[in-house]
């Protein structure tokens, strides 16, 4: 009964007492653990950083890839291509400026108006042309097929048209717009004439503002050799009576098309480029002849440029840093893995028709 009754009065056995952990003890502890963890954060931290670099390498050699091969399928299709001499002094039989002088940024192309104009091309101190070229460009639907009557039925075929092509080397120090990167882009600048056949449609016959055909046949301007010949090359507005048929525009006007970004993140440094200069035949430059270096060397594009031979080797430097930070990023040979190169050597394979 008694034994009953003190059960029920005091139900919870006698424990046996327990001392916690003493301040030293944690103390150690903690050091013990910052130890350990933190070279495995710092491990962690390297990796991601690491990894972040890599995917923005990885983007900009696809990036660069794809530039170089469109650049290189443009160039296909020249026909001829100008040199540093003809963009840049003035004509040898003319005292007319460069080609320079003819195109952007000295005469205003269109921009669009979400884009700031600081950011394209409106200055020739950061808007440079380093590749101008001619082409013949294929127009589909341009030319309606002829009957067997002498009309000309709702069927279409394609036709051919010249077209000046500059690639531009463009850099915007002063942007507050945040729409491109830090580093420098390449853009893409053209003018289509019309299609030369005697059925061209209304497709066929349109041509870009500003467009003026190559010189080849024009009775104004005189040279005894080709180059000579197209180093003389004026846009509409300069000279809009120069040949016939019409040109495309008339003086005081500016150009309509717009200077489009092919690609961002190209580098404003890197090791400067030698052109081969002489007269043996090699892989970069099977014409055995002088290539003449266009653009400002040490940047991200460049061009080695025969003019007579229509050859050009583009090289682009890409700038995967700039997509990750925005201090520290010029070229160096220590993080020169983050700035991705690729050249193309590419023959024009287009023709002039000289009447």
């Amino acid at each position: 009964m008694i034994k009953s009754l003190k059960l029920i009065l005091n139900p919870q056995p006698k424990q046996q007492g327990n001392s916690g952990f003493t301040l030293v003890e944690l103390l150690v502890a903690m050091v013990l653990t910052a130890l350990v963890i933190t070279p495995i954060l710092g491990l962690v931290v390297n990796m991601l950083d690491t990894d972040r670099k890599e995917e923005a390498k990885a983007t900009s050699e696809q990036e660069i890839q794809a530039a170089e091969d469109y650049i290189a399928r443009d160039l296909q299709q020249a026909i001829y291509i100008y040199d540093n001499d003809a963009l840049t002094n003035n004509f040898t039989l003319s005292t007319t400026s460069g080609i320079q002088d003819q195109i952007p940024p000295t005469v205003t192309a269109n921009i669009s108006p979400s884009i700031s104009s600081s950011d394209i091309c409106n200055s020739t101190s950061t808007c440079i042309p380093v590749l101008v070229f001619w082409k013949r460009e294929y127009v589909p639907n341009s030319v309606s097929v002829e009957t067997s009557s002498g009309g000309t039925s709702t069927q279409t075929d394609g036709g051919f048209a010249y077209a000046l092509v500059a690639y531009y080397y463009i850099t915007n120090p002063t942007s507050t717009t945040g729409i491109w990167s830090p580093e420098a882009r390449i853009g893409r600048f053209e003018l289509r004439g019309p299609v030369l056949e005697t059925n061209s449609n209304t497709q066929g016959t349109s041509c870009d503002t500003g467009y003026n055909y190559p010189p080849i046949n024009n009775n104004n301007i005189t040279g005894a050799t080709l180059k000579q010949i197209m180093d003389q090359w004026a846009n509409a507005f300069t000279n809009n009576s120069a040949e016939t048929p019409p040109t495309c525009g008339t003086a005081s006007q500016s150009f309509t098309q717009t200077v489009n970004i092919l690609i961002d993140y190209v580098s404003t440094t890197g090791p400067t480029i030698s052109c081969p200069n002489n007269s043996q035949s090699t892989s970069s430059n099977p014409n055995g002849t002088p290539l003449e270096g266009v653009g400002i060397n040490g940047t991200g594009f460049y061009a080695c440029v025969d003019a007579t031979n229509v050859f050009a080797q583009v090289y682009i430097r890409g700038n995967a840093l700039a997509r990750l930070q925005s201090t520290n990023i010029a070229y160096s040979n220590n993080p020169s893995t983050y700035f991705p190169s690729e050249n193309v050597q590419t023959q024009g394979h287009g023709y002039l028709y000289v009447q």
